[in-house]
């Protein structure tokens, strides 16, 4: 946990949606949805998801995302968690 009590790694980056993964690269779950998993508002997510499509590495539709390029969103996950989900001006993580 990082000091302010929130997981490491609680991004948008690091979301697990186990039981939202139903087909191979293929996530059932709202923004609302991941934004209550992730104690975040939806629009943080929104934001996310809509950078994600941009880049081409998912496709949004109604109630699901489908990861297009599940090599690059493992790659961004990797970053932040090897950084430790650190940014400037924050405590330190502690994983637990």
């Amino acid at each position: 946990m990082r000091a302010g009590g929130r997981p490491c790694g609680s991004g948008i980056e690091s979301v697990s949606l186990e039981q939202g993964v139903r087909d191979p690269g293929t996530v059932t779950a709202t923004p609302t949805e991941i934004a209550a998993d992730l104690i975040t508002v939806r629009e943080v997510v929104s934001r996310k998801l809509r950078r994600f499509a941009a880049k081409g590495w998912i496709e949004q539709g109604r109630g699901r995302i489908h990861l297009e390029a599940p090599a690059a969103l493992l790659r961004l996950a990797r970053r932040s968690f090897s950084a430790g989900g650190k940014k400037a001006g924050q405590a330190p993580c502690q994983r637990i």
